[in-house]
């Protein structure tokens, strides 16, 4: 582990990474505010196999877990833009992202027990001897936000155009011909 500006805590190995020694809280809440660099999207767009990732921040709330499990909930808030190939013609398709979730964060000697089913249907992260990287955290849920199927504006044109053709031709076999 290296230390960056600050006294955060980086895991040099990851694409993105902040970490949090979650024990230092003494059951207070904490605010912490992500900025990825140039470099850690780069890194991340290079991971997720798309073009790029831009402006990526997140805002993360910690508050002591009122959960049995000696734990932490967070509540976050992430942005970015990201920039993927259409998956019909390969066109740069710019995409916005803001999202909001929630998970808990329990002690890693519970990981592998049966949870209370109060908390099975809850996101669930491990802290390792109270660290939690928040870098990471936020590079998962930036790529469960990410557009699936990025379609450009072209290619979602063209298939209407399609679409329509096909209607049409069911309705009236020359049909097609006003189009031309």
């Amino acid at each position: 582990m290296s230390t960056l500006d600050g006294g955060k805590m980086m895991n040099p190995s990851a694409e993105l990474s902040r970490l949090v020694n979650l024990d230092k809280l003494y059951k207070r809440g904490l605010e912490y505010s992500l900025k990825a660099t140039p470099a850690e999207m780069v890194a991340l767009a290079q991971r997720f196999k798309i073009v790029a990732v831009q402006n990526l921040t997140a805002n993360y709330l910690i508050e002591p877990g009122r959960t049995p499990y000696q734990g932490y909930s967070l509540i976050a808030s992430l942005k970015a833009e990201a920039v993927q190939s259409c998956v019909a013609t390969l066109v740069d398709v710019q995409e916005e992202i803001e999202t909001q979730f929630e998970l808990q964060v329990i002690d890693q000697k519970y990981e592998g027990q049966p949870l209370e089913e109060a908390y099975q249907d809850e996101d669930i992260e491990y802290s390792d001897g109270g660290n939690i990287d928040l870098g990471e955290i936020t590079a998962q849920y930036l790529a469960l936000s990410l557009n699936p199927y990025p379609r450009s504006a072209k290619s979602l044109e063209e298939e209407k155009v399609k679409e329509s053709i096909e209607n049409n031709e069911k309705r009236n076999p020359f049909s097609i011909l006003k189009t031309l």
